[in-house]
């Protein structure tokens, strides 16, 4: 939505995302994300994922709220869609492919 070098890391948000599995665990995620920007217009420059499982992550976010002098916005996103959403693990972490509504 906005370059990163846009955004300073000002405004630190607890977030958590719980799903059955790890697609739906990710979806859940981007969608709490995406709340933010539509209820505080919350730009995310920065995570740290406190606790993760197959069904829950903890996480902290920080950034500060969209501000059309400063924010190029190039396009929100609406929603996340499931539309052949995957996470994989692998060696080092987490792959993942998600398609957004925008």
């Amino acid at each position: 939505m906005v370059a990163p070098d846009q955004i300073r890391p000002f405004v630190r948000r607890e977030v958590t995302a719980q799903g059955h599995d790890l697609v739906s665990l990710l979806v859940d995620w981007l969608d709490k994300l995406i709340f933010l920007f539509d209820t505080e217009f919350l730009l995310v420059h920065d995570c740290e994922i406190e606790s993760i499982s197959e069904t829950q992550l903890k996480a902290s976010v920080s950034g500060e709220p969209y501000d059309p002098q400063r924010h190029e916005l190039s396009s929100a996103i609406k929603a996340v869609t499931w539309h052949e959403a995957t996470v994989e693990r692998t060696a080092t972490g987490y792959k993942a492919s998600i398609i957004f509504d925008i």
